[in-house]
């Protein structure tokens, strides 16, 4: 009799093809590099988060606080009931502050993806020793057309894209890594040209944890098994 097929969990797969982009980088060895540049930062560096003023996938569809079971105490994004993707804070303060929690200088910056790259992303840039842009699918538009889910992606690539040329017009050599949160499908699309990695198909506990683990090699803890029960006669 065949062995009964093992499923994964949807934690266990994104771990998966995270697992495995990175071993794609690791053979290409740009963006690995540039990645595995951030566990080398002297404490004292600027570590800039640029992350867009939109709801992300997955923020919204959270019931609760999730924990985050790492190095440190720390939790998810605590979710609103509304339905119009409205939040009242900014959903990234969450991966901010636990960036922060593994380094002392974090600077976070947001941008509107219709803006773009503007003078005062300019000025953040210039005191930056390494740099990251996040893109995400964002929650309102999930079951929207895929031409305009594309329209806001290919913003916020072009934003990653307006960082790395200003980088580059500098002749500034900083680690930079665009990380992105959601169905991958589009990124052989539009981006491209770009050290990305991708961390999740929703914003979450798990995607964070994984930005942690790339970034700083924090390793969540095993959970201890659970006393086993006692035979009741």
């Amino acid at each position: 009799m065949a062995s009964p097929k093992q499923t994964q969990t949807p934690r266990a797969v994104a771990r998966g093809k995270a697992s495995a982009l990175i071993a794609e980088f690791e053979e290409s060895g740009s963006s690995f590099g540039s990645l595995s540049k951030f566990r080398d930062l002297h404490p004292t560096a600027a570590v800039l988060l640029f992350t867009p003023i939109i709801v992300p996938t997955g923020y919204q569809g959270t019931h609760g606080q999730q924990s985050l079971q790492v190095a440190m105490d720390f939790k998810a994004p605590a979710t609103s009931g509304s339905k119009d993707g409205h939040c009242d804070t900014d959903p990234f303060e969450t991966l901010g502050r636990a960036m922060s929690k593994q380094h002392n200088r974090i600077m976070h910056v947001p941008f509107v993806p219709s803006v773009g790259f503007t003078k005062t992303h300019e000025a953040f840039l210039a005191a930056g020793d390494a740099v990251l842009v996040v893109s995400c699918v964002p929650e309102q538009l999930t079951g929207g057309e895929r031409s305009s889910i594309e329209a806001i992606l290919a913003k916020q690539v072009e934003f990653g894209r307006a960082v790395a040329n200003s980088l580059k017009a500098r002749a500034r050599q900083v680690p930079f890594t665009t990380f992105s949160f959601g169905s991958d499908d589009w990124l052989n699309e539009i981006a491209q040209g770009l050290n990305h990695v991708w961390v999740g198909d929703k914003y979450n506990a798990d995607s964070i944890e994984n930005i942690l683990t790339l970034l700083f090699d924090v390793k969540a803890p095993k959970a201890e098994p659970a006393p086993a029960k006692s035979a009741q006669s």
